[in-house]
């Protein structure tokens, strides 16, 4: 039936050209991000939108009941 369907046309290789451009990008994106040498750069990065420019301040230490300790 879809055979039938596309047989006139002359726009069913776009799909399939859009679709393995997609593939390609996303491949090169992962392998990208998942290099190993590179990862560094990237765990800067990853905590920028965190970073104020200041030091935090020290974390409140609780108990094992969930108070906290003075």
């Amino acid at each position: 039936m879809y055979a039938q369907f596309y047989a006139g046309s002359r726009l069913v290789d776009l799909p399939l050209f859009a679709l393995l451009l997609f593939v390609a990008t996303f491949v090169a994106v992962l392998v990208r991000t998942s290099v190993a040498k590179r990862r560094g750069d990237f765990e800067s990065v990853a905590r920028l939108p965190l970073d104020d420019g200041q030091p935090a301040p020290p974390a409140a230490q609780h108990s094992p009941q969930g108070r906290p300790v003075r």
